[in-house]
């Protein structure tokens, strides 16, 4: 899972315990603009990816690699 830093703390804290408890990996990156460029949407808070080889990209696109 990839976040925005500039998500709202309410969706935040609604998210995050969600992926810790199921064991979910994620991590918080750029803004919500970057994060919709990356996957060519608008502004996203957050964005679940499954595929291994998506996120590792996804990440190098942002500059998290």
């Amino acid at each position: 899972m990839v976040l925005a830093e500039d998500g709202s703390e309410t969706q935040l804290k609604k998210v995050l315990p969600l992926a810790r408890n199921r064991g979910v990996p994620s991590k918080i990156v750029g803004d919500r603009a970057e994060l919709g460029a990356a996957v060519g949407s608008g502004p996203l808070t957050v964005v679940g990816v499954t595929q291994p080889s998506f996120a590792k990209g996804l990440l190098e696109q942002l500059g998290q690699d």
